[in-house]
């Protein structure tokens, strides 16, 4: 990590979940980053005020995802613009960009923080030539699938308290809806990448 003079001004990245928001910083500059992302509950915004001082960084600005609804983006919008003066640029799902497309049917229905972490899949392996697997496990249980033409063809989703997986033939608490279309989401359980069944929805598909 490059050195920062005191007071550095940085871009604050920002996602927003269901049960906490993660908090990084980038300064634009020198393409330093923060040594360790910070994780709050909703209710502890206010420690990132702190969180930035002991960093030595300041944000002019913030870019960021949530799928938390819009009570809380509005929170750290104005904590970080009562602190620092700094906006917030949200990102959104879109049909495309850097190269990435998004094939669902209605593009808004991928999760902004699942779009954005696809790009940057295919930024770190611009060259695959197979399909890759992006697996994120929070609040939900996600996997996303991208193509060697930076298409994303299908995608999984799960409840973190999902027990087991129809696919495999097991008894599941709700009815698995798994589909090669991307509208209609897999309902795997933890052992998803032994399940040769679900595999198949995503290879087939690409």
């Amino acid at each position: 990590m490059m050195p920062l003079t005191t007071a550095d001004h940085c871009v604050a990245l920002i996602d927003i979940g269901n049960t906490r928001m993660k908090i990084g910083w980038v300064n634009p500059a020198t393409g330093a980053r923060e040594p360790t992302a910070l994780a709050l509950e909703h209710k502890h915004i206010n420690h990132l005020i702190a969180w930035f001082g002991e960093q030595n960084v300041r944000p002019g600005t913030a870019v960021g995802v949530n799928v938390a609804g819009g009570s809380k983006a509005q929170a750290i919008e104005k904590l970080l613009q009562d602190s620092f003066n700094a906006s917030v640029h949200w990102l959104r799902s879109q049909p495309q960009a850097a190269g990435v497309l998004n094939r669902y049917t209605d593009t808004a229905q991928l999760g902004a923080d699942r779009w954005i972490a696809m790009i940057g899949l295919s930024q770190i392996h611009p060259d695959a030539t197979t399909p890759l697997l992006l697996a994120s496990f929070g609040t939900a249980t996600t996997l996303d699938t991208l193509c060697p033409a930076d298409v994303i063809t299908s995608t999984a989703a799960a409840s973190a308290s999902q027990a087991d997986c129809v696919c495999c033939g097991e008894a599941s608490r709700t009815s698995c809806q798994h589909s090669a279309n991307t509208n209609k989401p897999l309902m795997p359980c933890s052992k998803i990448l032994k399940c040769k069944k679900a595999l198949m929805l995503f290879g087939q598909s690409c």
